[in-house]
């Protein structure tokens, strides 16, 4: 009933703005409770333009795996790359670029060449396959809406989604640090290219993570961007929406709204203090490097709750910032953020006593001025 009675609050505060949104389609999520806090039209299926590179990235990151030299891979361009039509990162056929400089190419300057060479890369030299491969990502992430027939996102019939199933492919690519550092930059400079991020949104709105814009003239300006203030994160997906910049700020505005970052814990503040078995201290103190703090309504932050996990007692010795335990804080059960714990100081192990029997010879050792033998 408080989630409902939440949701309904947001979405009065969202009633204002509303009603100026642009978009044909639109919604807005809310990731931290995964909320939708205003929407038109947002299961429509519609033609989404270079929005569809988004889903493009994701492909070419799960195909590739977290190793380390994933982006470092080389890719040579084929013609076919550089012959695709609309917008262009200016690849040169028989060149090799990086994987990373292809993906900046991807989403910055919105490259159908480089969405091409990707494809042609991750799918052993098919296309066809690659596509295949977007869409078993599509049926994973649930987008029964959604069917992609190329990775560009030039018009087809086949190949479309809703702003609702682009808000779950955003919610999940932002979850993805890779993808985020990708979106966020404003610009790009390597390996000869000079690339440019085309999202206005990066210098209109605080906290915003870019995602991905896209034009046709049958899909018109279609516009996928994430905001994150204070640990919260806000995604909006607009469909041909010709003020599409003015509505995703009207948006967010609204969104965030009523909420205050509130801390729960200082960076670097003393957490706690836990007792030290055979210690040269009693005690050790633990600290908590990063902090806590969470951008919350009022309401929300009635219910927040911060626990601290760790042990009743240690052992010495104890080593200065190794991890003792970990904080959370959680809402109606669920976990908002976490925050490693460790200790502030060293501790070393405290000398063994003298058995009875020892201390009883060093007793009248003292008193007939007895010294122990060696």
């Amino acid at each position: 009933m408080k989630k409902a009675a939440c949701v309904l609050a947001v979405l009065l505060l969202l009633g204002s703005c509303a009603h100026a949104v642009s978009a044909e389609s639109y919604i807005a999520v809310d990731a931290l409770t995964g909320a939708v806090l205003a929407e038109r039209n947002a299961g429509e299926r519609r033609l989404i333009a270079s929005t569809t590179k988004l889903a493009t990235a994701m492909t070419v990151l799960s195909l590739l795996g977290d190793r380390e030299d994933a982006l470092g891979q080389t890719v040579v361009i084929s013609d076919a790359a550089v012959r695709v039509e609309g917008s262009s990162m200016y690849l040169k056929p028989g060149t090799e670029v990086t994987v990373r400089t292809l993906l900046y190419g991807l989403l910055l300057e919105s490259g159908n060449d480089a969405a091409l060479a990707l494809a042609e890369y991750c799918g052993n030299g098919s296309v066809d396959a690659f596509v295949d491969e977007m869409n078993a990502l599509a049926d994973t992430l649930g987008l029964a809406d959604t069917h992609f027939a190329n990775p560009h996102g030039l018009d087809d019939e086949a190949h479309y989604s809703t702003a609702r199933d682009l808000a779950v492919l955003a919610l999940h690519a932002m979850e993805d640090e890779r993808l985020r550092a990708i979106t966020s930059a404003r610009s790009w400079r390597a390996e000869g290219y000079a690339l440019s991020n085309h999202n206005r949104l990066l210098r209109m709105v605080e906290g915003a993570e870019g995602v991905k814009t896209g034009f046709t003239k049958a899909a018109g300006r279609c516009l996928i961007s994430s905001v994150s203030r204070g640990g919260r994160r806000v995604v909006v997906v607009t469909l041909n929406a010709p003020d599409d910049w003015n509505d995703h700020r009207a948006l967010y505005d609204a969104a965030f709204d009523g909420m205050t970052v509130r801390e729960y814990l200082a960076e670097g503040s003393l957490a706690a203090e836990l007792r030290v078995q055979s210690g040269t201290a009693c005690t050790v103190g633990v600290r908590a490097p990063a902090g806590i703090a969470m951008n919350l309504t009022d309401e929300e932050a009635a219910r927040a709750k911060l626990r601290l996990f760790l042990p009743h007692f240690v052992y010495a010795p104890v080593q200065a910032g190794d991890a003792a335990g970990t904080a959370v804080l959680t809402l109606d059960g669920r976990t908002l953020c976490t925050a490693e714990l460790v200790y502030e100081t060293d501790v070393g192990v405290r000398a063994p006593r003298p058995s009875n029997a020892a201390r009883l010879f060093a007793f009248f050792a003292r008193l007939l001025r007895i010294q122990p033998e060696d």
